[in-house]
């Protein structure tokens, strides 16, 4: 009999819920009491539209007009949680937790994002934004393009690969000297500085076309000849309107909400010698 209570027991601590239950105890214990004050004359207001917000959202979820009953349970649980919002403001839960800090900051910002007002462009100042930033309309350049690439040992260093350009100059053949040799035709500037590197698609452009130069990319040095450069094409205002007006919205409301942003610093002083 006895081993038998001794197992329920044990079962009995086992169980999850018995841990949750002891935890929760203990954290109303040591945490809970002091900041049980509440604010004096503390009221919470139902909003006059809760009852007619509620009944409409039941009838769309449920098809059918909700109950007192049902009401009555709805705001409950609204007054609950509008108690357990304002204690956890009172207990600093909206500075102390990264998680509430980085919400109310990003509904913060959703608020004023929806205040900072944009007037629609006209044509001509839309058009004026599309010549200031004509470059995000247009197409890629291509390059057709030869490429060596220097080897390992005495033949990966910058002396031998300017030994090979010397020579390439004075008219030897590439294929001579035994290195690496591929031929690009109309590649594309996205794929070259997505492999590349910035570094490697600005030597191509300044370039002198049908001359071999000497580039040092990625860790490893090459030699590269363009024989032409493909200019990227830029399309006519009518056929990306669309795409522009967006755009154009975008950068605008971007600029308004800095402008916002740029009011609201007036009302606070930045101590940057505040203690940690």
């Amino acid at each position: 009999m006895q081993k038998y209570k001794s197992s329920s027991w044990l079962r009995f601590f086992a169980d999850p819920l018995v841990h949750f239950g002891i935890f929760a105890a203990v954290l109303y214990v040591f945490i809970v009491p002091e900041n049980n004050t509440a604010e004096e004359g503390a009221v919470i207001d139902i909003p006059v539209g809760l009852r007619a917000d509620f009944d409409q959202q039941y009838k769309t979820q449920f098809g059918r007009e909700p109950s007192d009953h049902d009401y009555e349970q709805f705001e409950t649980k609204w007054v609950n949680e509008e108690m357990l919002y304002r204690k956890g403001l009172t207990m600093g839960i909206d500075t102390k937790d990264p998680v509430v800090r980085d919400r109310i900051i990003a509904k913060t910002k959703e608020i004023y994002e929806r205040s900072a007002i944009v007037l629609p462009p006209s044509r001509s100042e839309l058009k004026d934004f599309y010549r200031k930033s004509k470059r995000n309309y247009q197409s890629a350049g291509r390059y057709d393009y030869e490429q060596l690439s220097m080897g390992v040992g005495e033949k990966s260093t910058k002396a031998y690969a300017e030994d090979v350009l010397s020579e390439l100059h004075a008219g030897a053949e590439y294929k001579s000297f035994g290195l690496k040799y591929n031929h690009f035709n109309k590649r594309s500037e996205l794929a070259i500085r997505a492999r590349l590197g910035d570094g490697f698609v600005q030597a191509l452009g300044e370039s002198t076309e049908g001359v071999w130069q000497l580039l040092f990319t990625a860790r490893q040095w090459y030699l590269i000849r363009v024989n032409k450069k493909i200019e990227g094409t830029l399309p006519d205002f009518d056929d990306v309107e669309s795409l522009v007006l967006v755009d154009y919205k975008k950068q605008a409301k971007t600029a308004a909400l800095d402008n916002l942003l740029a009011q609201l610093h007036a009302d606070y002083e930045v101590n940057r010698r505040a203690p940690q």
